[in-house]
């Protein structure tokens, strides 16, 4: 199975967000891929391309954990402001995702196989938690349903009680995760969504404005 480049991947992140990513994580994730595919691959299994693109969106998707503390302390009046600061993506983000990929990544784990979708989200319950808010079509509309169900949950984020929930609405944070996953829809070849991994990060962008 043909892969986009990760270089390429790592370009569109970096054109369309503030993701930033470190010399040392591209080194490792190159080195990781390298020795996964030292192995003969079989017909239909991923490609080095596809593999390495998954784990830099995966390690992207980590690097956001770090964001958390400080979105949660910041006033409310500077909500937003914290994604015009680059969000570097490092090597241990990157060992994260490399230790996670036996249970989300699906090229590993016999368990996934025909389940492609497992491959979208770093935490075991976003797929899951998405095709509810979506009302579990299965997001047969591309990036349209992807866009409809990071609405509906900054919607219920914002009507929770609890002000971290609101906190994470209204920063835009679950907009950047729709764009991770938009990303990995692609790279997976999942139907319904561009080929191209530019293209469909760009039309979840104009989408919702971002």
């Amino acid at each position: 199975m043909d892969g986009v480049a990760e270089s390429e991947v790592r370009h569109v992140l970096e054109s369309f967000t503030s993701f930033r990513f470190d010399s040392e994580a591209c080194e490792e994730i190159d080195q990781f891929c390298e020795e996964e595919f030292s192995r003969p691959v079989k017909t239909g299994e991923r490609s080095v391309d596809q593999s390495a693109s998954q784990l830099l969106v995966a390690a992207a998707e980590f690097s956001l954990i770090d964001t958390i503390p400080e979105l949660c302390i910041a006033d409310l009046a500077s909500l937003g402001k914290w994604a015009e600061r680059d969000i570097w993506v490092g090597v241990e983000d990157v060992w994260k995702a490399e230790l996670k990929s036996d249970c989300h990544m699906g090229w590993f784990h016999p368990g996934f196989a025909g389940y492609p979708e497992a491959g979208a989200a770093v935490f075991s319950a976003d797929v899951g938690r998405m095709r509810i808010a979506n009302q579990g079509n299965g997001f047969s509309g591309g990036v349209e349903d992807v866009a409809v169900a990071v609405e509906r949950m900054e919607k219920a984020h914002g009507r929770h009680p609890a002000k971290s929930f609101q906190m994470i609405a209204k920063s835009g944070f679950l907009r950047l995760q729709g764009i991770l996953w938009c990303a990995q829809f692609s790279i997976m070849g999942v139907p319904g969504f561009p080929q191209s991994t530019r293209d469909a990060v760009r039309s979840f962008c104009d989408r919702l404005e971002i």
